[in-house]
């Protein structure tokens, strides 16, 4: 029904499926908000929620030192090292994935616009971007 959020659509289906705890939903960016969080809590339910980048409650400071591996865990996942780290960010567990692949590309763009866009990207604000 139209009348019914999504969130409460999702509790309701927990219940007619009888299986209590075991769900656990896993929804895109475009779901997160403070409201859906709070319902979220409030029916009891499991979620994994990827945030965009510029979200106020990503924390990227244990990424931006030298050999920030060292401080981080992994596991494996199809032949390919996942480094992580989790954190609290009010009653929310956060876990970073950061992926030195799309590093490595953000890098390159940014650095060959420095050419072909100076007037928007130099090489002296590369650093602090």
């Amino acid at each position: 029904n139209g009348n019914i959020t999504d969130v409460k659509s999702m509790s309701l289906r927990v219940k007619e499926m009888d299986i209590g705890k075991k769900a656990v939903f896993i929804a895109d960016k475009g779901f997160f908000s403070a409201g859906n969080i709070e319902m979220m809590d409030n029916e009891g339910l499991s979620y994994i929620i990827p945030l965009h980048r510029n979200n106020s409650l990503t924390d990227f400071s244990p990424l931006q030192c030298a050999g920030y591996e060292k401080n981080l865990q992994y596991f494996v996942f199809e032949d390919r090292i996942i480094w992580y780290c989790s954190y609290r960010s009010g009653a929310c567990k956060m876990i970073a994935f950061p992926d030195g692949s799309l590093r490595v590309k953000e890098k390159k763009d940014y650095l060959s616009r420095t050419s072909t866009h100076p007037e928007s990207y130099s090489g002296k604000d590369f650093d602090e971007k």
